[in-house]
């Protein structure tokens, strides 16, 4: 029988997609995220980045929000990789360098989708956590993944 582990946080929701997607905020700064019994852990790096300065209990709420952004928009994420693959491998020049920037520019997109995710699904709210919390972390975000994302199309 499986368990789980100790001091482990579970949220649990129906994509709109019809699968059953879990968040399990886990012991040691990692947790797992998935689909069924599909589970990837993970160290929480992004989630960490964003919220730096929030109290514990908001960081937490955006943090499983943004966790489940990413299991809501994976048919999104997925479409636009494979276009971009297809793209890549019609292209006469491939090389393994170009797999690894685009893999890591595609994955920026996926957390730049995941937490405009967040940004919907809080509305307000979402601009009332940070309210007295400095921008920087959140500008260094969304420029490094832009760029990152971006990078990806210097390939075409």
């Amino acid at each position: 029988m499986k368990t789980e582990p100790q001091n482990t946080d579970t949220f649990r929701l129906r994509t709109w997609y019809g699968l059953n997607a879990r968040v399990e905020n886990g012991p040691q700064f990692w947790h797992r995220a998935g689909l069924g019994q599909f589970m990837i852990p993970h160290p929480p790096l992004i989630n960490w980045l964003l919220r730096l300065g929030l109290p514990a209990k908001e960081k937490d709420r955006l943090g499983v929000t943004h966790e489940f952004g990413h299991l809501q928009t994976l048919p999104v994420y997925l479409l636009y990789t494979a276009i971009l693959i297809g793209i890549f491998i019609g292209r006469d020049s491939m090389h393994f360098g170009g797999w690894i920037l685009l893999f890591i520019s595609t994955h920026a997109f996926w957390e730049i989708l995941s937490e405009l995710y967040v940004i919907y699904r809080l509305g307000p709210l979402y601009t009332l956590f940070y309210e007295d919390i400095p921008v920087l972390p959140r500008l260094v975000f969304w420029t490094a993944m832009s760029a990152t994302m971006l990078s990806g199309w210097l390939l075409f």
